[in-house]
């Protein structure tokens, strides 16, 4: 499996769409950023309350910006392209297994959304201090617990888009699938949360993008860090049971 993923980092490494998506997913990082210091000097300009911002909560939040978006358009070509192009079934010609080629596409992947993310993150710490520095805000939360949380959002984001993607093993249709549905779940979950108006319970804190709005958010809800932990991990175990089920049955 080895000399697979040398094959699939080679590929991705001299592909443009990676390059573009992530520049794109990191336009917009900054961009937030730069929005929300504007937005300050507009209020500060009229005598309102400034939103509390640092250079630590602009890194704290730097995933809930375009990460889950662009990173689920880059899983949906890279996991995708293969089939359009029958290279899968070439490899599997020389002797591979399904398996290995489903793991040797999912560990590139998955490496690479997490640097992604980490790049995000050290980026918007940078910009933020240098437009903020500490905000004369003190740090109340356990930082390595957050960002630690925050990694397994990201593990658990790859493992359900590329579950969907290798699944579907059609770019167009996978990609419409990754931007949409996310969008689609959080507009039923918070509708449904509205109806059931319970203050004390909502539904939007047991999905991946409800798990990553707490940790992003200046004050984040502790009481709920080992609910969601448990969940991410339920998310990417079903992922990957899932998405090996179907990968041994794959036909090319």
């Amino acid at each position: 499996m080895v000399k697979l993923i040398k094959f699939e980092l080679r590929k991705v490494f001299t592909s443009k769409y990676m390059y573009i998506i992530f520049g794109i997913g990191l336009f917009l990082t900054l961009l937030s950023v730069l929005m929300t210091k504007a937005l300050n000097s507009i209020l500060e300009s009229v005598g309102e309350p400034t939103v509390p911002y640092s250079g630590y909560l602009s890194a704290k939040s730097a995933l809930s910006s375009a990460f889950a978006l662009t990173s689920g358009i880059f899983i949906a070509i890279f996991a995708c392209e293969d089939f359009a192009l029958q290279t899968n079934k070439n490899i599997l010609g020389r002797g591979y297994n399904r398996l290995s080629l489903f793991y040797s596409k999912y560990l590139v992947s998955l490496v690479l959304s997490i640097a992604y993310a980490l790049l995000l993150i050290l980026i918007s710490l940078g910009i933020g201090y240098a437009l903020y520095g500490d905000g004369g805000l003190s740090i109340d939360d356990n930082v390595a617990v957050i960002f630690l949380m925050q990694l397994l959002v990201v593990i658990a984001y790859h493992a359900f888009f590329f579950f969907i993607s290798y699944s579907i093993a059609r770019t167009g249709v996978a990609l419409a699938i990754n931007i949409i549905v996310p969008i689609l779940l959080e507009a039923i979950v918070s509708i449904v949360d509205v109806i059931i108006n319970n203050p004390n319970f909502k539904i939007g804190d047991y999905v991946i993008d409800g798990v990553l709005m707490n940790l992003s958010a200046a004050y984040t809800n502790t009481d709920l860090l080992l609910v969601s932990m448990l969940l991410l991990i339920v998310y990417i175990l079903l992922s990957n049971i899932l998405g090996v089920l179907i990968a041994r049955k794959k036909q090319f």
